[in-house]
């Protein structure tokens, strides 16, 4: 199954098997997005907020995401809604914590790496979660939950390849 068709919510994925050969992919991941607008609209007007895209994961993934927070848990957590984005994981590397396929919701104005946690960090026009081993003003070590993975190292000039783009604040996991 593609990565856009996972975030389906389960009522129109159950659909696709039959659909998909007879619209075509292009067809039916367009009419999904026609009733994600139409859900959105619906979504605030029961008191829930979409939530972006991070930049980050474009080409693949732009927009509003297929989740939508309550303003209320958003109150209650001190976490201001323009400062969410969620990022897809695509990678293994944080596996267990975080599985290929989970959404990740970072928190963009959180970027001081010296907290504990996970962030995203932009490298190399693409998107990373790790953890913070070590931080000093020229040298950052990135560690990841797999265990046979080595600790990243950057460090001088390649500090300045490495962009944060946000500390991880909640996760989404697909059933």
């Amino acid at each position: 199954m593609s990565r856009d068709l996972w975030l389906m919510p389960a009522n129109l994925r159950k659909h696709v098997g039959r659909r998909r050969q007879l619209l075509g992919y292009d067809v039916l991941k367009a009419h999904f997005f026609k009733i994600m607008q139409g859900a959105r609209h619906e979504a605030l007007e029961m008191g829930f907020l979409p939530i972006p895209y991070h930049a980050a994961a474009a080409p693949d993934f732009r927009g509003t995401a297929p989740v939508a927070l309550a303003r209320q848990w958003l109150s209650a957590s001190d976490i201001p809604a323009e400062t969410l984005a969620f990022l897809p994981v695509i990678c293994d590397d944080m596996a267990p914590t975080l599985t290929v396929g989970t959404l990740a919701l970072i928190d963009t104005a959180q970027r001081d790496t010296k907290a504990d946690g996970i962030f995203a960090f932009g490298v190399n026009g693409s998107y990373l979660f790790a953890r913070v081993q070590h931080t000093s003003d020229d040298m950052i070590l990135l560690k990841a939950d797999k265990t046979d993975l080595p600790v990243q190292i950057f460090k001088g000039d390649e500090l300045a390849t490495l962009k944060v783009l946000g500390r991880v604040v909640w996760i989404v996991h697909q059933p």
